[in-house]
Parts: C-alpha cells; sequence; structure tokens
C-alpha cells in the first residue's frame, strides 16, 4: 500500500450529498391522514387501504410516530412480532404491503399496530400532530443520523443493483442481505453478529463471500472507528478463506485518513480481500463473477456483464 493509493481513493469518493428530503414522508402521511378521516377512523381497512396505496406509511410514518430511532429498530420489531416471511429492510415493506389483501394477516397487522401506537395512530396528540413529530425529527435533531442512515441504504442499493443483480444472482435466492443482527454458518460453524455483514452469497446457513459497505457522510469520529471493529468482527470468518470485500465512500472520510488506512493494512494482511467505491464497483463485479462462476448457486450460472 503507497500513500498514493489512498490519495488516489480519496480524490474518487463520491460527491453525493445524500440529502434527507420529507417529499415521500409528507405524501404518506397524507394518504394515512386520507384513509382513516384524519385519523378519525382508524381500523384494520382504512389502514390496510393507507399502506397499500402507498408502502411508505409503513416505512416511515407509523416508525415515526411510535417514535422509533431508526428504520432498523422497526423492522427488527416487525420480523419479531409478524409472522414474515423476508428478513432485509426493503422486502420486509414491499411483504407487508403485498399480504394486506389477506384478512388474517391484516387483522394481525392492525392488532399489532394499535397495541404498539395506540394514541399514536389515532391522532390523539394535544399539543401537536404527528406531522409536526415527523417534520422535526427530519428538519431538527438527528438530521445528521438519517443522512447516515440515507447513505447507508444508497450505498447497499448500489451494491446490489450494480454489482449483485447485475451479475444475476436473486435477493433471498442468490445472495442475502442483512439488515441487522445475523447468525453466519460457515463451515457448519454458526456465528452470531450483532451487525452485518451486508450482503452474503449464498445465504446465511451457507456463507461463501461477504461484503460489507460504510458510507459516512456526516458521522462522527466514533462512527468512523465502529467500521474498524465492525471488520474486526469479520475477520474471524475471513481467516477462515470467505472472501471478505469492503465498499467504502462518502466525503467524510477525508477526516478520517488514519482510519482508512488501517482498512488498506487489513487489506495487505489478507484479511480483506479487496476495498471498492462506488466509482469502482465495475471491478468488484468482474472480481465476484470469477468467484461465484465456481460456486453452484442452485445450477444457475453467473453472467459476467462487463465489457
Amino acid at each position: 500500500m503507497t500513500k498514493r493509493e489512498i490519495d488516489e481513493f480519496l480524490e474518487n469518493l463520491s460527491t453525493h450529498d445524500f440529502a434527507v428530503g420529507t417529499e415521500e414522508l409528507e405524501e404518506a402521511y397524507i394518504t394515512l391522514q386520507g384513509a382513516t378521516s384524519d385519523f378519525a377512523n382508524v381500523t384494520e381497512n382504512t389502514l390496510a387501504e393507507a399502506i397499500v396505496a402507498d408502502k411508505t406509511v409503513v416505512r416511515e410514518v407509523l416508525r415515526l410516530s411510535a417514535s422509533f430511532h431508526s428504520l432498523d429498530s422497526w423492522t427488527t420489531l416487525l420480523r419479531a412480532e409478524l409472522p414474515l416471511e423476508h428478513s432485509s429492510k426493503g422486502a420486509v415493506v414491499n411483504e407487508i404491503q403485498r399480504r394486506m389483501e389477506n384478512d388474517d394477516f391484516k387483522r394481525t397487522f392492525f392488532e399489532f399496530a394499535i397495541d404498539l401506537l395506540g394514541d399514536d395512530l389515532r391522532g390523539d396528540r394535544d399539543d401537536f400532530t404527528h406531522w409536526d413529530v415527523l417534520e422535526a425529527r427530519y428538519v431538527t435533531g438527528t438530521g445528521s443520523a438519517y443522512r447516515g442512515q440515507a447513505s447507508g441504504d444508497w450505498l447497499e442499493d448500489k451494491i446490489r443493483v450494480d454489482v449483485l443483480e447485475a451479475l444475476g444472482l436473486e435477493e433471498n435466492e442468490q445472495f442475502t442481505h442483512v439488515g441487522g443482527r445475523a447468525q453466519v454458518t460457515v463451515d457448519d460453524e454458526t456465528l452470531t453478529f450483532r451487525k452485518g455483514p451486508d450482503y452474503v452469497i449464498p445465504s446465511l446457513n451457507d456463507a461463501q463471500v461477504l461484503i460489507e459497505a460504510k458510507a459516512y457522510v456526516s458521522s462522527t469520529g466514533s462512527k468512523q472507528t465502529d467500521a474498524l471493529g465492525d471488520i474486526e468482527k469479520l475477520s474471524y470468518v475471513a481467516r477462515k478463506g470467505i472472501p471478505l470485500y469492503m465498499v467504502l465512500d462518502g466525503p467524510m472520510w477525508r477526516r478520517r485518513v488514519s482510519d482508512l488506512t488501517e482498512i488498506f493494512e487489513l487489506r495487505e494482511q489478507g484479511i480483506i480481500d479487496g476495498i471498492y467505491q462506488v466509482q469502482t464497483l465495475s471491478e468488484l463485479r468482474a472480481e465476484l463473477s470469477a468467484i461465484v462462476s465456481e460456486l453452484d448457486l442452485d445450477g444457475n450460472s453467473v453472467s459476467n456483464t462487463d465489457g
């Protein structure tokens, strides 16, 4: 590793601002408000109507009005309390929206939501409205935290679309998106991780490749140090011969060059197999194409879309 390599990496960091807007959230709020007659008629049918019309009702309005601190905590609770088939954040929200057509699931979800949200869902606030709470959480105080969450989701989405799906892999079939705490099985040994890795090929029950994404836009130094801790927790798996790839991006990496240098040193030690950023995702795709082609993923071949 050379200083020139680090400098080049920093020069190519994404300039995406990861701004958090309230447009989609406000549309979802209006949808829920309209379906429930300004929260005066909250029933399993009116709640289901709003969710079917706009899945953001699940992803944002319910989560925030219930004072959850992150989308992770909301979806984790959903998975624990509801009979859901999927585990990743996007898949959970899509499944809930789809299954609102089923009367049993609709009733179960309504009972869960009423038990959890109670007066919040019914809009019984004396001094302020739902929207006061929702808008404040985005505009003040935790705005930077939401930008951080948005940046992480953005980078993970880029990996899924530009690398994994571009290789012809199907989510929950040939790769798994890990939304939080997970048990990963490697060579018949099951390991529990509080967080990550973000992607596992092909599954948590048979990990063959790990991908970890770290996007920093406005995070503090302590958050950046967590990146090193997360990598160290994955190093045991990597030392067992499982390829581990890092995708790092976001302008705040420029403030913690020492941490970035340490991550590159882990690559030199063989703990990390490769370090990439958005601009070099095509290189990661090419490397994974060669690796995955040697794996038996339900007999499906992997296409090389480079060139």
